[in-house]
C-alpha cells in the first residue's frame, strides 16, 4: 500500500456509530475534556502573582459565561486565588471552546490498532486531510489542523490588555500531550466556536472523496467486511475507495497491509 504525504488515519472499532458515520459520510468532533488522556490540558503559569483589575476580572467572568457553572463566580475566584481557578477550570474558560477530531500520520503502529481499532478487529480510514479541511464548513465555527507536540506541560504568562485577561504560551497547549503519547503521532483538527460558548461535541458531514481507503484489522470478522465493502459498493461517491487488508508479523511486531 502507498501512504501519500497527504494521508491521515483514523482508526475506528466496529460499531453502530462507525456505520453511521460512514453510511452518513460524517466525521465526529468532541470536546477537549472527552480526551482519553486525563492529564491532558494540564498547564503551569509563570507569573503566580498575576491579579486581573476589576474591569477584567467582570470580562473575564462575563466572557465565559462563568454564572452558568457558579452562583457567585466573583466570590469563588477570591475564594480560590484567580491563579488557582484560572488553572483548575481551564477546560471550561479556554479548551471547550474548541471541537476535536483526532488521526494519526501512519497506519503501521500496532498500539493504535490495539487501542483504537479493538485489537486490530476494527478498521482505519485512510483520509486526505486537505480535502478533508476544505470540505468542514460552519457559520459558527473556523476549522484547522495540526501536528501534535509532544513535550513537557505547556507554561502560560498572564496579562492583561483593555481590560481583557490574555495569555502567551510556551507552547500550543490544544496540541500538547506528554512524550509517553508519542507513538500515536497524533493530527488533530480543529473547530473552534467563535463565540466562546462550549463546544457539545457533534457530527460534520463531509465529501465522500475525502475518504481514500479502508485499512481492515488483522482480526477482523469477515462478516464486518462483508458490510462495509457492501457500504462502499452501493453507494457511486465511495467509488475510489481502495480497501485493505493487513497482516501482523508476530517475531518483528509489525504490520503490513495489501490491497484485497
Amino acid at each position: 500500500m502507498k501512504i501519500e504525504e497527504s494521508h491521515i488515519f483514523k482508526f475506528a472499532p466496529i460499531n453502530a456509530f462507525t456505520f453511521k458515520n460512514l453510511l452518513l459520510s460524517q466525521l465526529w468532533f468532541g470536546p477537549p475534556e472527552n480526551m482519553n488522556d486525563l492529564l491532558e490540558g494540564l498547564i503551569k503559569i509563570k507569573n503566580t502573582d498575576f491579579k486581573p483589575s476589576k474591569e477584567a476580572l467582570n470580562h473575564f467572568i462575563k466572557s465565559n459565561q462563568l454564572d452558568q457553572y457558579y452562583w457567585n463566580p466573583k466570590q469563588e475566584i477570591d475564594t480560590q486565588g484567580f491563579i488557582k481557578f484560572f488553572v483548575d477550570n481551564w477546560y471550561h474558560i479556554q479548551r471547550n471552546q474548541y471541537g476535536i477530531s483526532c488521526f494519526s500520520s501512519t497506519p503501521n503502529e500496532p498500539l493504535m490498532w490495539s487501542h483504537y481499532a479493538d485489537k486490530h478487529k476494527g478498521i482505519c480510514l485512510i483520509y486526505d486531510k486537505e480535502e478533508l479541511l476544505s470540505c468542514l464548513k460552519d457559520s459558527f465555527l473556523k476549522f484547522e489542523y495540526c501536528p501534535v507536540n509532544y513535550k513537557k506541560r505547556p507554561i502560560l504568562e498572564l496579562f492583561e490588555d483593555k481590560g481583557e485577561v490574555l495569555f502567551k504560551s510556551s507552547d500550543p497547549v490544544l496540541i500538547s500531550k506528554d512524550s509517553k503519547w508519542k507513538y500515536e503521532k497524533e493530527i488533530r483538527f480543529l473547530a473552534k466556536l467563535e463565540n466562546k460558548s462550549n463546544f457539545k461535541g457533534r457530527t460534520f458531514t463531509i465529501y465522500h472523496s475525502a475518504l481514500k481507503g479502508i485499512i481492515y484489522g488483522a482480526n477482523i470478522n469477515s462478516d464486518d467486511i462483508d458490510s462495509i465493502s457492501l457500504i462502499l459498493r452501493n453507494d457511486p461517491l465511495y467509488i475510489n475507495v481502495k480497501e485493505y487488508l493487513s497482516e501482523i508479523d508476530y517475531e518483528k511486531g509489525t504490520v503490513s497491509f495489501y490491497e484485497g
